[in-house]
């Protein structure tokens, strides 16, 4: 089974990553000159920020093996939760969240690692040539 998977975010490596793991052909197109999507980290001189999802909470999730190969570090708890930039009051979780000391889009690049990603890719329709799936993530 040959998959087309749109998107470099965490939904479309994750789901590649699976597909693969279970045996199927995934190629992932992004149109972004790196993977990430919104997992998106900036840098300016020695100054290094997330400008998309600053933490991630994987439990249950197929992301949970990738917190220990992706090196990402637990968050002190608890988590205090915002909207819109300004803290909730009383509004934190016990849940445990991880950040990458060197940006977020580090979980992406581990994620990536080993699959076959065509950057700078852009997919003008749902309908992919050679491919039995589409995977819009």
């Amino acid at each position: 089974m040959r998959v087309a998977i749109v998107g470099a975010g965490l939904a479309g490596l994750g789901a590649a990553r699976t597909l693969v793991d279970a045996g199927a052909e995934a190629v992932v197109f992004e149109k972004s000159h790196v993977v990430g999507g919104r997992c998106a980290t900036r840098t300016s001189a020695e100054f290094r920020w997330d400008t998309g999802a600053t933490t991630v909470a994987p439990l249950a999730s197929p992301l949970e093996p990738w917190v220990a190969k992706a090196s990402l570090t637990p968050v002190p708890l608890p988590v205090w939760l915002h909207r819109d930039l300004v803290p909730e009051p009383g509004a934190k979780t016990q849940r445990q969240r991880y950040v990458h000391p060197q940006g977020m889009r580090k979980l992406a690049e581990a994620l990536a690692e080993g699959l076959e990603v065509r950057l700078q890719t852009e997919v003008a329709s749902a309908q992919i040539e050679g491919f039995d799936h589409v995977v819009l993530a």
